[in-house]
């Protein structure tokens, strides 16, 4: 597989986007917006975009820490350096950010322009559905990605269920039965509300997984859930995500 960097510009200067693309490109193929985790586009977001691209997907990460410097990891352990860069992030700026993404995934020649979906991990998770509800998608993926329902102390994020109405596109959710961080009752809100909004929706709830389960990078890495998850993924881009190669 091929691997390479472009900037886009937004309106607080340049992003970077980290591009895999599939070994063969025979014909143009799906793209998916690798929306990272609140830890940076870090080996484990680029890995994930190795896995995406072996199964014939370009994935597209955007660093989404880019007002605060390119190429801003922080490690698992320290959560503490990540909270002030989620402090800096908006749903106005996340938007920005996704559709100067979208709009480059479009350009590219080996992109078919008609199946580009996001998928995101935890803050990823939050950004990949709020994509959605701006962006004319054809497939979003959120896996544990909290904040939707309610605001959470010193992020900037905003919930955003009122606008799940704006939806077209199919979505798929994942969360940890043992996350604590999104308890049941928020899951159980976020179903009702895409419900309300007529949104084709799949939501699944893992037993036994824990927030971040299918980071085999961090301490709640869980590989029976996460195989399952992934596989879950994979199968449902093809049936329902419109998303078929």
């Amino acid at each position: 597989m091929a691997y390479e960097k472009r900037n886009v510009s937004t309106a607080e200067g340049a992003m970077t986007v980290h591009i895999t693309i599939p070994e063969k490109v025979d014909a143009k193929k799906p793209a998916l917006i690798v929306l990272q985790e609140a830890f940076g586009v870090n080996h484990h977001i680029l890995n994930v975009c190795k896995r995406l691209a072996e199964h014939g997907y370009v994935a597209l990460a955007p660093e989404l820490f880019h007002r605060a410097g390119e190429g801003i990891v922080v490690e698992y352990t320290n959560f503490q350096a990540a909270r002030p860069l989620l402090g800096g992030l908006t749903n106005a700026r996340l938007i920005e950010d996704m559709t100067q993404t979208f709009q480059l995934a479009k350009t590219l020649p080996f992109v078919d322009s008609t199946k580009i979906g996001t998928i995101g991990f935890c803050m990823g998770g939050f950004a990949a559905l709020l994509a959605a509800c701006h962006i004319d998608l054809t497939a979003a993926i959120s896996f544990y990605g909290g904040g939707m329902t309610e605001e959470r102390p010193g992020f900037a994020f905003k919930p955003y269920m009122h606008e799940f109405k704006s939806i077209k596109c199919p979505v798929l959710m994942g969360f940890g039965a043992e996350d604590q961080s999104i308890p049941p009752a928020q899951i159980d809100l976020i179903r009702d509300q895409l419900k309300q909004a007529h949104v084709k929706a799949e939501i699944v709830v893992y037993p036994e997984a824990q927030h971040g389960f299918l980071c085999d990078e961090r301490s709640s890495f869980n590989p029976k859930m996460a195989d399952k998850g992934w596989k879950d993924i994979f199968n449902w881009l093809q049936q329902y995500g419109r998303m078929t190669l």
